[in-house]
């Protein structure tokens, strides 16, 4: 009877081989390096994955989005030099390195020292028919703005005007006796020296229509983001009043008469967008300006600059 009982469970196991295996399966989700794979028994189906492979960049080599794994080695960078507004920069993946450019202003220790307000600055200049006598005006700075064009001013694609108006009230004697000599002067933050890169092409072919407004008007080039933009400049409106009298009396009740008179002129220029780097100045006009000097040359204490810079 056992010997009944033995062939009958070996008939069983040997049923069972050949029927496949009894586990409850618990299956791992095939990956790259394998297919399912029961986690109980070890038994497959199917066949691993392919790798879903992305490119490699600066930051990492040849990677599978799947299993991450890498192959290869990463790129090398492709790096912009530093310009007055960006670090060296690479221009495949961002990274950056240092610093951005210093500007000339900055290095030359010439400092912003005016804004739009309304109180005044004290210019102080040289008289025109006397330079040994000098004369205070009183600097009014007013109407900063930014725009896209208005009547006399057209429109240029990737570029918009900024422009300011200024004033100057002379009231003391020297002023009356001997006349007042306003020199203004526009530069570039950023490279000073660059205002001798005068664009022959820009002005034909551009802004030749601003002589039509203004005999005051350059064109020149300034370095923005890396890139080279022509640019145009013009000094508008510019005007001297009559002396015009005045009574005043002081708290003692007396009279006395004086004279003003004002000049004023709008500038502007035409940059491209968010170009934040043209400086308008007003210098001494006693210090003289020979060819081959800058403005770090004759800048002194009472040079005022005004920035058209960014809101």
């Amino acid at each position: 009877m056992k010997k009944h009982i033995r062939l009958f469970l070996l008939l069983l196991a040997a049923l069972a081989i050949l029927s496949g295996c009894s586990c409850k399966h618990e299956w791992a989700e095939a990956t790259c390096d394998a297919p399912k794979t029961c986690t109980r028994c070890g038994q497959t189906e199917g066949e691993p994955l392919s790798h879903q492979w992305v490119q490699a960049t600066c930051a990492a080599p040849r990677t599978c989005t799947l299993c991450g794994k890498a192959r290869g080695e990463a790129l090398p960078h492709t790096w912009m030099d530093a310009n007055y507004q960006n670090p060296k920069t690479c221009s495949a993946c961002g990274e950056t390195e240092g610093k951005p450019l210093t500007a000339a202003f900055e290095e030359h220790g010439l400092v912003i020292n005016t804004t739009a307000r309304e109180e005044p600055y004290d210019y102080i200049t040289g008289c025109y028919e006397n330079s040994s006598k000098q004369t205070v005006g009183k600097l009014y700075i007013s109407n900063y703005r930014i725009f896209e064009s208005d009547d006399t001013h057209a429109a240029v694609d990737g570029y918009e005007w900024r422009a300011v108006d200024m004033r100057v009230e002379f009231s003391d004697e020297n002023a009356f006796n001997y006349g007042y000599s306003v020199r203004s002067c526009r530069e570039n933050y950023y490279d000073i020296e660059s205002w001798d890169d005068y664009s022959t092409d820009a002005y034909d072919t551009v802004w030749s229509y601003l002589h039509e407004i203004s005999d005051d008007c350059f064109i020149t080039v300034v370095n923005y983001n890396g890139t080279d933009f022509p640019c145009a400049f013009s000094g508008e409106n510019n005007a001297c009043s009559d002396w015009v009298a005045t009574s005043q009396t002081d708290k003692n009740g007396n009279t006395t008469t004086v004279y003003s008179s004002t000049w004023s002129a709008s500038f502007y220029a035409c940059v491209p967008e968010g170009y934040d780097g043209v400086v308008v100045g007003l210098r001494d006009n006693r210090i003289q300006w020979e060819d081959g000097m800058y403005v770090y040359d004759v800048a002194d204490g009472n040079t005022l600059f005004f920035r058209m810079g960014n809101p």
